[in-house]
């Protein structure tokens, strides 16, 4: 019996799954969202939340019919095509279910949109700073 390698998203291959589903040919949102549905939910749901995020809910109802097997595992999430998927409901989500590296990448792209808005709201200031936030470390570790 032939067992198929999964493959997950993750810092290496997100921007080839955005790729996928921002191209113009459908086909290229049906292949990602086939690979997804195939992979492990717990290593890759951060990538999808924020892949979803990034989207409308009509988007996501899209490719989420052509998805049923990744539809069903992330409604067991609480995931559908119109919840409002925040930064803070996405961190909630996976702060103690996903790998670090998952939720640091989370963290930074968070990090990314905070820094843009705090020099819209007049902090000039922030165009001279590098922000970088950190998962704390455990202090067990």
């Amino acid at each position: 019996m032939e067992t198929k390698e999964k493959v997950n998203i993750n810092v290496t291959n997100y921007n080839e799954f955005w790729n996928l589903l921002n191209s113009k040919d459908k086909d290229n949102a049906i292949v990602a969202m086939s690979i997804l549905e195939q992979s492990d939910l717990r290593d890759s749901l951060p990538y999808i939340l924020l892949l979803f995020k990034n989207h409308s809910a009509s988007k996501r109802a899209e490719w989420l019919k052509e998805s049923p097997i990744l539809s069903e595992k992330l409604k067991t999430l609480g995931v559908v095509k119109d919840t409002d998927l925040t930064y803070k409901w996405i961190i909630d989500m996976i702060i103690n279910k996903c790998t670090n590296e998952g939720i640091q990448f989370i963290i930074d792209k968070f990090t990314i949109v905070l820094h843009k808005y705090t020099i819209e709201w007049g902090f000039d200031f922030m165009k001279d700073i590098d922000m970088k936030l950190t998962l704390k470390k455990d202090d067990k570790e």
